[in-house]
């Protein structure tokens, strides 16, 4: 059974903290940002999905590259104008992606070892070669190593048999090139076949659909009864987290990779965006 616990919440948290030593406690230690780290996450629109991976992302100390296909996750940062020890943002055009990291962009600043760059492209999707573009931007991350890669909507870009190959090679073989990857998604079905098998953590918001959420459940080996149980009962932006890392249970002992957290509070919202309002309960 899925757990709701703050207890069993805070044990899984030094457990985490046990097997990678660097936790951001922001994120409850879900990132080593030093190995890669593979991140699916689930949910309808409008049921918190896109805050939490703002929320995982703004921990990563290190380059990004943020793909939005529908424009709805342009970092507001891009609106103001940057201070000093700030990340440096850069919003790129599809048909402009750099053979090589655009490291003449980079700040040099006295007091910073690196100023990790985030580029962020919002991709014309009525364009005819669109997922080949975007697959440019997985090709620099995969020639720059050590960075995250934000795909806002992954069954956009990762179809079953239709991956292109630099978004295939940084989901299945990153590891070696510490290229770390969040997959936001609608909908898991018809994505890219390998994408819940390398997932490390899995986060599920509300998903209506019951064939979608025996998806996720066969993906990360649950049961599909009670997965499909948990999903229900979350309260509005809550979600369940599984985390294939931990080790499985003792017998007898509750299994705790798979868990119900609750909504980001006010002060984590505001971390990720000064500009964002709690989000309101239904």
């Amino acid at each position: 059974m899925t757990v709701n616990d703050r207890a069993v919440r805070a044990d899984v948290q030094m457990a985490r903290r046990e097997l990678y030593p660097y936790s951001g406690i922001e994120t409850e230690g879900l990132l080593s940002p030093d190995e890669q780290t593979v991140i699916a996450v689930v949910g309808r629109k409008h049921s918190g999905k896109s805050k939490l991976v703002r929320h995982i992302a703004a921990s990563y100390p290190y380059d990004q590259i943020i793909i939005d296909y529908h424009g709805d996750d342009r970092p507001w940062q891009l609106d103001v104008e940057r201070t000093p020890g700030m990340p440096y943002f850069w919003q790129i055009n599809e048909n402009e992606v750099p053979e090589r990291w655009p490291e003449w962009k980079r700040p040099d600043e006295d007091d910073v070892a690196e100023v990790p760059m985030i580029l962020y492209c919002q991709p014309d999707a009525g364009s005819s070669d669109v997922v080949g573009q975007m697959d440019e931007l997985f090709k620099l991350a995969w020639l720059h190593t050590r960075c995250m890669v934000i795909v806002h909507e992954w069954g956009e870009q990762a179809r079953v048999h239709r991956t292109p190959p630099y978004t295939r090679r940084v989901l299945n073989q990153g590891r070696n090139r510490q290229i770390s990857l969040i997959m936001a998604m609608h909908r898991p079905r018809g994505v890219e076949t390998n994408t819940f098998p390398q997932a490390d953590l899995v986060a599920v918001f509300q998903v209506p659909i019951k064939g979608d959420r025996d998806l996720i459940a066969d993906g990360i080996g649950w049961d599909r009864d009670d997965f499909s149980a948990g999903v229900n009962g979350l309260p509005p932006y809550g979600y369940l987290l599984y985390d294939r890392r931990l080790p499985p249970p003792v017998e007898g002992a509750p299994d705790r990779r798979l868990l119900e957290y609750p909504p980001l509070t006010p002060d984590e919202l505001a971390e990720i965006d000064p500009e964002i309002k709690p989000m309101k309960t239904m």
